[in-house]
């Protein structure tokens, strides 16, 4: 459950993002990108003749090599329990720039994200990001093209792991085939968050039904293309309320 109050301001909006999750039974866990488990089962595999070498070349600290020698990454798990609470809060102000042409609109934004949501149990990050994000959409009569580029700088970091900034980005072509109903895919990109794991990249096919004037839901698949420490696929349905 989501709640996402927005107020707009001439070319000005401001959003805030207000998530609180409840899950029962099996539910995945990865709570920190990139995978911890993958991480750790790395490092553990060195002597430590080459951990001592990489700690001296400042590639790893000692903190992350006893936090893998003491749990190795259980933060990335499939857990039978069931957990609730509130995840992390967002803030988003967005200018919307004068249009370009009739077919072509851009914006600018600036966002920020608490860690006010438990990261041990996968409702939160860990971490407060500072984040930038600019966006193009080309619009036709039936088919849209969404370029987003963003980046995000970490404030703080309570996960006790070496964490970077990082970029990220994403392409979303959808195609409104019918009046109430829009297929879509989106391709996400994001640069890795550690030294030790590569960049995660993955796709999301969508369709979007709107149902009346205030109701939508939003049914999809994600593909995370074998990524450590991710399910294969995820498969859900989203219903969102606007008034």
């Amino acid at each position: 459950l989501t709640f996402s109050p927005a107020m707009t301001l001439g070319d000005f909006s401001l959003t805030a993002t207000v998530p609180w999750q409840h899950i029962d039974g099996t539910y995945f866990v990865n709570t920190v990108y990139p995978a911890l488990v993958n991480a750790c089962a790395w490092l553990n595999s060195l002597s430590n003749l080459r951990k001592l070498s990489l700690i001296r070349q400042g590639k790893l600290t000692l903190e992350q090599v006893q936090y893998c020698n003491g749990n190795a990454g259980v933060e990335s798990a499939t857990l039978d329990d069931s957990v609730e609470g509130a995840g992390d809060i967002e803030l988003f102000a967005n200018y919307f720039l004068p249009p370009l042409s009739g077919y072509a609109s851009a914006s600018l934004g600036l966002g920020y994200k608490f860690d006010n949501g438990d990261w041990e149990t996968g409702l939160g990050s860990g971490t407060r990001d500072l984040f930038t994000e600019a966006a193009l959409l080309l619009q036709g009569e039936r088919l849209h093209l969404l370029l987003t580029l963003a980046y995000d700088r970490i404030e703080a970091n309570a996960t006790g792991l070496d964490l970077n900034d990082y970029g990220y980005g994403s392409i979303d072509a959808g195609w409104q085939c019918l009046d109430a109903l829009t297929l879509g895919l989106e391709y996400h990109y994001q640069q890795a968050m550690t030294d030790l794991i590569g960049d995660l990249d993955y796709f999301t096919g969508y369709g979007d039904l709107q149902l009346g004037k205030h109701w939508t839901m939003r049914l999809f698949v994600t593909d995370y293309r074998g990524a450590e420490g991710y399910p294969e696929e995820e498969i859900g349905a989203r219903l969102s309320w606007q008034f």
